[in-house]
Parts: structure tokens; C-alpha cells; sequence
């Protein structure tokens, strides 16, 4: 169990794939894949909450760390079923954009390009998509989330979020004391925190609605 916990922080195992799949002969395993995010999901997630307290080393948190989207979806499951449909060749800012506001209504580039951005990193972020040089790709999760269940695809996102840098910094101080986010999020503007803080809600709420785990005891403690 230990180690399954330390193989999905340390990232190893998806990496190594991660980076084959640019391979222009090589074979996705998928069956392996299926059954390695089987094995992750098995293992209790109280296992990996005690994990990020007690075991995992602090990062430095950036600005790029704080998620900023419109819709999670967007970043998440919708958005990787829209480039798997295109046989996941690659994305940047701007094709994300058109793919993922393909609504029939004329938008200025910028606007493709910035909402592109944002769920590309976002995704990025979460562990649904990996980056090179501005070209984002289906991570192994982003590339079998469709073929999981609906409760094995929420029981995989609650395990990627609380991976994220961020949320699992959020949780480790939470889990000791008070935080004020505004503080501890020091390096960004007032107006770019107020955008923002809506966001790390949005998938804070995520964490409360578990049915696993009881996060509140620690939520609680984390002050927006």
C-alpha cells in the first residue's frame, strides 16, 4: 500500500509513460494503466491524507500553482474526452480554446487563447494532461478516464487534486492549525486572488462533498 502511495506522489511510473506516448510507434498500455489507477483508487484515502501531513516534502508554491478556470469540466473530464477524440495529437492555447468554446459564436483570438490557457494549465495542474514546450498531451489518467466508472473517475480526481502542490500544502497546514490563503498566497495581487479564490473553493468543495473522507476537521482551518 505504501508504495502504491509513494509510485502515484513520486509520478515515476506515469512520467516513464507519459513521455513514451510521443514514441510514434509506440503502444499505449492501456490495459496496464487501467489496472495501475485500479490499484490507486483501492488504497483508502485516508492512507494518502496521512500521507501528504506526514510524509510529503513542501514545494514552493508559485503563482502558476493557483488554479484559474471557468468550468472545471473544462479541465477536466469534458476536456479530455475532446482531445482523445482527436487522437490526442498535441494542443496548444489556441486550439484548446476553439475546441473547448466550439458553440457556433465568433470570438475574438485572444479570448480562445486565454480560455485555452487556463484549462490547459489547469489540467496540467490536476494530472490530466502533461506539457512540452506549450503543447499539452493526455496524461495515462486523461487518456483511461473514460473508460472508468463514474464513482472510479470522482475517486481518481479527489486523489490527483489532493497531489496537487497547492491543495496538499493547503492540507498539510490545515491539518495543524488555522491558514489564512490570502496570506499564504502572498505573491499574488488583490485582483488576481479574488479571481482565483473562487477557483481553489470550487475544488476545495470537491474535497468536502467525499464520502471516503471527512475533511472537514481540516477544511475548517483553512480561511479564505
Amino acid at each position: 500500500m505504501r508504495e502504491i502511495i509513494h509510485n502515484f506522489f513520486n509520478k515515476q511510473y506515469e512520467n516513464t509513460i507519459n513521455h513514451k506516448t510521443l514514441y510514434y510507434d509506440y503502444v499505449f498500455p492501456e490495459i496496464d494503466v487501467i489496472n495501475y489507477v485500479k490499484d490507486v483508487i483501492a488504497v483508502p484515502l485516508s492512507e494518502y491524507v496521512a500521507y501528504v501531513c506526514n510524509c510529503l516534502p513542501n514545494k514552493l508554491i508559485v503563482a502558476a500553482d493557483v488554479f484559474q478556470f471557468s468550468k472545471l469540466n473544462d479541465a477536466t473530464f469534458g476536456l479530455c474526452s475532446i482531445i482523445k477524440n482527436i487522437n490526442n495529437p498535441g494542443v496548444n492555447y489556441l486550439q484548446a480554446g476553439e475546441l473547448l468554446l466550439d458553440d457556433g459564436k465568433t470570438r475574438l483570438k485572444g479570448a480562445y487563447l486565454k480560455y485555452g490557457e487556463n484549462h490547459l494549465k489547469t489540467g496540467a495542474s490536476i494530472g490530466f494532461l502533461f506539457e512540452i514546450t506549450r503543447t499539452y498531451f493526455l496524461s495515462i489518467y486523461g487518456s483511461v478516464i473514460d473508460l472508468l466508472s463514474t464513482e472510479e473517475q470522482n475517486l481518481l480526481l479527489v486523489r490527483l487534486i489532493i497531489r496537487n502542490n497547492l491543495i496538499s500544502r493547503l492540507i498539510k497546514i490545515g491539518s495543524m492549525g488555522r491558514i489564512n490563503v490570502r496570506e499564504f498566497l502572498y505573491m499574488l495581487s488583490d485582483s488576481t486572488y479574488k479571481r482565483r479564490s473562487s477557483n481553489i473553493k470550487s475544488i476545495i468543495d470537491i474535497l468536502k462533498i467525499s464520502k471516503e473522507f471527512n475533511f472537514d476537521p481540516i477544511l475548517k482551518n483553512i480561511i479564505f
